[in-house]
Formats: structure tokens, sequence, C-alpha cells
């Protein structure tokens, strides 16, 4: 594989997860030099759109497993140590 190739795919990779979390393309545009245009077309592609969304599905799952663990780990003893009112 060429330079160019495997420099160009790890590019791709960072965009899919920075679109995935919600940057926009101006924001990765500059992260990445290149232009919001370029990000949006790349982004645009059939194959970037069906591993965005898998990127996101699965941060939507990493996120929700966080928030239940936080969730169960309050206990009622917890709340009592808050209550000062």
């Amino acid at each position: 594989m060429s330079e160019h190739f495997l420099f160009f795919q790890v590019q791709s990779e960072k965009n899919h997860t920075w679109k995935a979390e919600g940057n926009t393309d101006h924001a990765i545009g500059q992260e990445l030099n290149r232009s919001p245009h370029s990000i949006k077309t790349h982004t645009s592609t059939p194959g970037a759109i069906v591993e965005i969304s898998a990127f996101k599905v699965e941060l939507a799952g990493m996120f929700e497993n966080l928030a239940e663990r936080l969730l169960n780990s309050i206990t009622d003893n917890d709340i009592e140590k808050l209550s000062a009112y």
C-alpha cells in the first residue's frame, strides 16, 4: 500500500469517528487540514454513511450503559447525605 493511501485511511477513520461524535464538517476540516466541502463530500458517500451510523449506535450504547451504571450506583443513603435542607 502506498503511503498516501495509508494516510487517507487514517484520516477517513478519524473523520467518521468525529462526524459520529457530532463534530461539524468545518471543525473536522480544520483538524485534518481539509476543506469543509471535502469532508462533506467524503461523509456523504453511502459507505461513509453506513460506517458513521454504526459508530453512532456504538457511542449511544456506551453512553447508555454508563448512565445506567451511574444511576444504579446512587443509593438512598447517598441522597440522604445530600439532603442538607
